[in-house]
């Protein structure tokens, strides 16, 4: 959840009069943040005994998955001009 609602308030965020380097380290924090949940998330997923105590963090975990390929994805498009 609190990487999705970082993800929401960066996007709000808009460029100051020194080029944007405060978007870019938000951004940054932000990935960090990605990747130690993803991490924890997939170490919870990797220690749960059965299928029954896997059902609680495999579709957080799908989801996050795909929120970060999405934002992958839009920046790429983005950075690269690819339309």
């Amino acid at each position: 959840m609190a990487t999705a609602v970082v993800a929401v308030l960066n996007f709000r965020i808009r460029c100051e009069s020194f080029g944007c380097m405060g978007l870019g380290v938000a951004w940054f924090a932000w990935s960090g943040l990605y990747l130690v949940t993803l991490i924890v998330g997939l170490i919870a997923l990797l220690k749960a005994r059965d299928n029954q105590n896997q059902r609680p963090v495999t579709w957080p975990l799908l989801g996050q998955l795909a929120g970060g390929l999405a934002l992958g994805i839009y920046w790429f498009i983005g950075v690269s001009g690819v339309s």
